[in-house]
């Protein structure tokens, strides 16, 4: 649901009800801080114990103001503010923040109060942040609708970063350590408890802000799947990197899982898969965050992940090229061409990349502008990284090196180029304002470059139109067995192996001559879902005997049923698994699959359907796809051939989401050319 949060943001008018006298209260803040900030609109405290409220005309409640304000404050008592907002929906006021807790946080009563405040905003179209949160504040608008202390040691300069934040405490955290950095924040907002505007709707709202072109969001759990998705989307379309940090997930306990998908995949793993599948980035830790944000602010966006790195010291070259190794970015070997260059600046220079300078390049500033404009020249590097610590920031070489410096972020403006020094804060700016951003540790400026290598700009690709009729059909009549779900995923299109069940041996063996040998043969059982596991498998059988003991054997021990099929010719494998997260509804888990399928827990997560665009890119993200390049005699596998099954597997599993719970092939073979579903475990709702 999109939600219109213009007057909340950018107010002509603004009521605090419940202001204070003393700005030091939760009800005074706001007011000092409008009124310190230069607000420009008309400031209604609501008091009706106070004919004034620090200097401004105060008034008993909001029918008594003089117009309907576009927004309000509130920093009342749960049962007071309830009263506050019915009086808001009254006036036809447009957006709120609401300070106070005791809602869905406190048990049963204060859910149904908040269920209550939910359905007032709703039905009022009112864009209502809280409860308990923070508030909001808009630099460039000069509004702080907040009680936060940050704003304590002055308000801050306008920037191009926005701030969506559940949590109000984490989101000042945030702010203030950024504000240190250098980050510079243009608006802010806190969700709370969510009755009204959800982080989604606050990512959708700042990527459409033209002054706004960095995201930094924090979530505790995901209240509302579509505007959240809908919101990443439009920052994907704006061209506007979201950097989303989140906690309190936690993974499906493996002991109670009835499939392997359940045990390998959690809430966590799959809110990251949504993330990357809509050009956003996962962060770790708040300066793993910060740090993208500030070099975002100071450098372009790389081409690719291919970085450049020079240093003054042997260890930490090593060191960079071991971290870029870690975050995804490649140092690729200078051309022969460009290492003679660098040689004859410095003939003491290793030059391959990471490209030791040594001291000596000091002895003359002109040649370490030369060495950098060797490196940042090359088409094969897209980034720049230099080493140079307490060198560069004495203060007898940082004034004149940073004028040297200065040409080169306008000659390669489309390259990312940091420093790494250290330095007090004026150096720093000094080489801030020549084009250049600067950390002090080096890990983090790689870290920071290797986030920034992943804000590729991706595309949502559009779904083909798919008839379901037949699976459809199939699942109506599926009886919870493998050769019933089989039945379901051919219907879908997707190959399966030759088969049929038997409850008797010579049964068994006519179906394998029926279909050919070899065969494998398996327990047909909708109760048995781990057929290996209790001996419920037999494979590669080439002779009628061979089949009728086996089919013996598990009659006599497992069920009345076996199934046969042909063998599958030799492939990679991947686990197809397709089930519901709590929080995000619909996914799908991509991995390397097999027996061993839980030992590597190499796979990834998307939300359904997926292009097969996006399949590939998944299949291409996995840390063992080598296997799937042709490894120890296997053919290539033929990943389009896998792409075009997931897609299609998961339009059929979205648009039956109310029927299935869930589906796993383990595993999916794929071929040279084609796949083949050798296993399925198809579980109806």
């Amino acid at each position: 649901m999109t939600i219109d949060l213009a007057r909340l943001m950018r107010p002509r008018s603004v009521a605090v009800i419940g202001a204070s006298e003393n700005p030091t209260r939760i009800g005074g803040r706001p007011v000092r801080y409008l009124l310190d900030a230069g607000f420009e609109g008309p400031i209604y405290p609501i008091n009706p114990n106070y004919e004034t409220v620090q200097g401004l005309k105060a008034y008993s409640s909001v029918t008594d103001l003089p117009e309907a304000v576009d927004m309000a404050i509130i920093a009342l008592p749960a049962a007071p503010a309830m009263e506050a907002i019915r009086q808001c929906v009254a006036r036809g006021v447009g957006g709120a923040v609401l300070f106070s807790a005791d809602f869905a946080e406190a048990g049963a009563e204060g859910r149904e109060r908040q269920d209550e405040l939910s359905r007032m905003v709703r039905e009022a179209g009112m864009a209502l942040l809280g409860p308990n949160c923070l508030g909001a504040f808009n630099v460039a608008h000069r509004f702080y609708a907040s009680f936060s202390a940050i704003f304590e040691s002055g308000f801050p300069a306008d920037g191009n970063v926005g701030i969506i934040s559940q949590s109000g405490g984490f989101g000042s955290h945030l702010a203030k350590i950024a504000l240190q950095r250098g980050v510079k924040i243009g608006q802010w907002l806190t969700t709370g408890n969510e009755a009204g505007v959800d982080v989604g709707q606050g990512i959708q709202w700042l990527a459409g802000q033209p002054d706004i072109s960095i995201i930094l969001a924090y979530a505790e759990g995901v209240h509302a799947r579509d505007t959240l998705v809908e919101g990443l989307e439009v920052a994907r379309q704006a061209g506007k990197p979201v950097l989303f940090m989140k906690s309190g997930s936690s993974a499906v306990g493996a002991a109670a899982a009835q499939t392997h998908t359940a045990a390998m995949s959690g809430s966590d793993m799959v809110f990251e898969g949504m993330l990357q599948q809509f050009g956003a980035v996962r962060m770790h830790s708040t300066e793993a965050m910060v740090d993208a944000a500030y070099l975002l602010q100071r450098a372009p966006r790389p081409r690719g992940n291919r970085v450049g790195l020079i240093s003054i010291s042997g260890a930490v070259g090593v060191q960079m090229a071991d971290i870029a190794a870690q975050v995804g970015l490649e140092v690729p070997a200078l051309p022969d061409e460009a290492q003679a260059r660098l040689k004859a600046i410095n003939p003491y220079a290793a030059t391959r990349n990471p490209i030791d300078v040594t001291a000596q390049a000091f002895n003359n500033l002109d040649l370490v502008r030369d060495n950098l404009d060797v490196v940042l020249r090359e088409d094969g590097l897209d980034a720049l990284i230099a080493f140079f610590t307490v060198t560069a920031g004495s203060k007898s070489i940082a004034p004149r090196l940073s004028q040297i410096l200065s040409p080169l972020p306008v000659q390669y403006p489309d390259k990312p180029m940091v420093l790494c020094i250290v330095a007090d804060r004026d150096t720093v700016a000094s080489y801030e304002a020549a084009g250049f951003a600067v950390f002090e540790d080096h890990t983090r400026a790689v870290t920071a470059l290797g986030t920034l290598a992943h804000l590729f700009h991706r595309n949502i690709e559009p779904l083909p139109e798919q008839n379901f009729s037949r699976a459809a059909e199939a699942l109506r009549r599926h009886d919870g067995t493998e050769f019933s779900a089989k039945i379901v995923l051919a219907a879908a299109g997707i190959t399966v192996p030759k088969g049929g069940v038997a409850t008797d041996s010579g049964r068994a063996v006519g179906v394998a001559l029926e279909i050919g040998l070899p065969v494998v043969v398996k327990i047909h059982s909708a109760e048995i879902l781990h057929k290996s596991d209790v001996g419920g498998v037999a494979l590669n059988l080439t002779s009628p005997p061979d089949v009728a003991r086996a089919a013996s054997g598990m009659l006599e021990r497992l069920g009345n049923a076996v199934l046969i099929e042909r063998m599958a010719p030799p492939g990679a494998e991947l686990i197809l698994g397709f089930q519901h997260d709590a929080e995000l509804g619909p996914t799908v888990m991509i991995g390397l699959g097999g027996v061993q399928a839980e030992i590597y827990r190499d796979a990834v997560c998307r939300l359904a359907p997926v292009s097969a665009a996006e399949a590939m890119r998944a299949l291409q993200s996995l840390r063992g796809r080598k296997i799937l390049e042709g490894f120890r005699g296997l053919p290539v596998a033929d990943l389009e051939a896998a792409a075009k099954a997931i897609e299609c597997l998961s339009q059929f599993f979205a648009t039956h989401a109310d029927e299935i719970d869930s589906l796993e092939i383990n595993p999916l073979r794929v071929l040279g050319q084609g796949v083949i579903a050798c296993d399925a475990v198809l579980l109806r709702r």
